[in-house]
């Protein structure tokens, strides 16, 4: 199951990179002669209201999700695992300011939290991913705290301080390698649920503009054609429940493997 997700998602990331040559028609390309056409061999997933193929704007939509995704997490990834890692091994005060303000956004649920910062903002891209790092920054300050507390007490890190090294060195060098395998694990968990969020967010109105292709906005413009034209929201929606089922079975299988259990 590992090996099929990552085949699935090594696909959607070549989509998404060769989205001009792959899809077969510009996603904005318009043909009124086949306004909401049915699946055929010059259209596999039918057309749209304005008469644009399905295809190619799930493939160049597939753009906006990663792109989102990807910026988001690393972002998040890389501000939670600094502040988790101060807290952590800092301790005291650090650790105490830290949580407490990682707990008032815990208190708010993430999709809630999500559309709130993207609604001050304005709807576009950069919103989305603005909102989808201050959601999961807080988790991955959690994630790496807990186990840079459990370590920090161990044998060989009390060696290395006593052979002098600075408390950076402690912990780049010899800490941080030691508790990436669960924030590791948990990014691709995490990089999942970004899809999802990203699509909520872009039906709500608040990612990616129209004509902009998001599968997210695909879904929303065809949620008032599901009984004449499904596969206006169809083939999106697929391509969402794909992505995300394909990204969970990386993080199961990476769990595996760098879980020394």
């Amino acid at each position: 199951m590992v090996v099929v997700g990552a085949v699935v998602a090594l696909a959607i990331v070549v989509m998404a990179l060769g989205a001009d040559v792959l899809a077969p028609h510009p996603p904005d390309e318009q043909n009124f002669d086949l306004i909401e056409a049915r699946p055929t061999g010059a259209a596999p997933f039918g057309t749209d209201r304005f008469g644009r193929d399905v295809l190619s704007r799930v493939i160049h939509g597939a753009r906006v999700s990663l792109y989102v995704a990807v910026t988001s997490i690393v972002m998040a990834m890389a501000v939670g695992g600094t502040l988790g890692m101060i807290a952590g091994y800092a301790g005291g005060a650090w650790d105490n300011a830290i949580n407490r303000v990682m707990d008032i956004f815990f208190s708010i649920p993430g999709l809630l939290l999500a559309v709130g910062v993207a609604a001050m903002r304005g709807p576009g891209v950069n919103s989305a991913v603005m909102a989808i790092t201050i959601v999961y920054t807080p988790l991955f300050v959690r994630v790496m705290r807990a186990p840079v507390l459990a370590e920090r007490e161990k044998e060989y890190i009390e060696a290395v301080r006593a052979l002098g090294a600075g408390k950076l060195v402690v912990a780049l060098k010899h800490l941080l390698p030691n508790v990436v395998s669960p924030f590791v694990v948990q990014g691709t968990v995490a990089f999942s649920q970004a899809i999802l969020i990203e699509a909520s967010l872009s039906y709500l109105g608040l990612s990616a503009q129209p004509p902009i292709p998001s599968w997210g906005n695909m879904l929303n413009e065809g949620r008032t054609y599901l009984e004449t034209a499904p596969w206006i929201s169809v083939f999106p929606g697929i391509a969402i429940m794909v992505a995300v089922l394909a990204f969970n079975l990386i993080g199961d299988g990476l769990r595996d493997v760098l879980d020394p259990k």
